[in-house]
């Protein structure tokens, strides 16, 4: 084992290789790419459903006041996640709300006044 500022490193970490080799390897993105090929299409409303593109223009305006509101990002309060659930399913009472219990008590009167507004 080797020290490092008083802390020894394991010889399973030495046996890695050399930073530079690590640094050079080949990564392979897999699950992160799906991941994230996900999340983009969950943010992307149906091109061909105005409805939906409405509810989604609607909630996002209320997540950012919402968000200036409580001095956070909006995402915070509403992530893309949660905008393109309650934009597909469109709820019509606070308990039908695909969130949290916390989010529909906080947030929830005014998720369903802005989706029936419509």
């Amino acid at each position: 084992d080797g020290l490092l500022d008083g802390h020894t490193i394991a010889a399973e970490t030495l046996d890695l290789g050399s930073y530079n080799a690590l640094l050079h390897s080949p990564v392979d993105p897999g699950r992160a790419v799906s991941v994230a090929e996900t999340f983009a299409a969950l943010r992307r409303p149906s091109a061909t459903d105005p409805v939906e593109v409405e509810r989604l223009r609607c909630l996002r305006q209320l997540r950012s006041a919402l968000g200036r509101h409580a001095d956070v990002p909006g995402q915070f309060i509403l992530t893309d996640g949660d905008l393109a659930e309650l934009t597909r399913r469109a709820p019509e009472g606070k308990e039908d709300l695909p969130l949290s219990k916390a989010k529909r008590k906080l947030y929830g009167d005014a998720i369903i006044s802005c989706l029936t507004e419509l």
